[in-house]
């Protein structure tokens, strides 16, 4: 996990993101489009395991790649979203086969890679923006 323990608290004023993605490269890409779009706190996982860890805290999004070599995320997706159904659940993917499944897990919406810094853009308008002018 990249800069931040489960111990350690995030900082209060910063959305907090978490990010699962197990490819490098994408998990570099993602990241900076999310920092670049909003002041963020982004926390990364890249395996299904060390992800479980994280079920308990609560995020104001989570970015979830579907296909991880240690299994799929639609679990995970599942118990994230029983514990804080409020908080928007985005599956990234390279490929979709299992659409219905993934929304019934909780998911609000699925990106297709390769994901534009305008779609993350879009995501953060949808469910984050509109939720602080609440």
């Amino acid at each position: 996990l990249a800069g931040i323990t489960m111990n350690q608290n995030l900082p209060p004023k910063k959305l907090k993101v978490f990010l699962l993605e197990d490819d490098e490269v994408s998990q570099t890409v993602f990241k900076y489009l999310i920092e670049h779009s909003r002041d963020c706190c982004v926390v990364q996982a890249h395996t299904l395991k060390a992800a479980f860890s994280y079920l308990e805290t609560r995020w104001d999004i989570l970015f979830v790649d579907l296909h991880l070599p240690d299994g799929e995320t639609i679990p995970l997706i599942e118990q994230y979203h029983q514990k804080h159904p409020d908080v928007p659940i985005i599956v990234i993917t390279a490929y979709i086969t299992n659409g219905a499944e993934i929304f019934a897990a909780g998911a609000r919406e699925i990106l297709i890679k390769p994901i534009s810094s305008s779609m993350f853009n879009k995501m953060f308008e949808l469910y984050i923006d509109g939720r602080e002018k609440r």
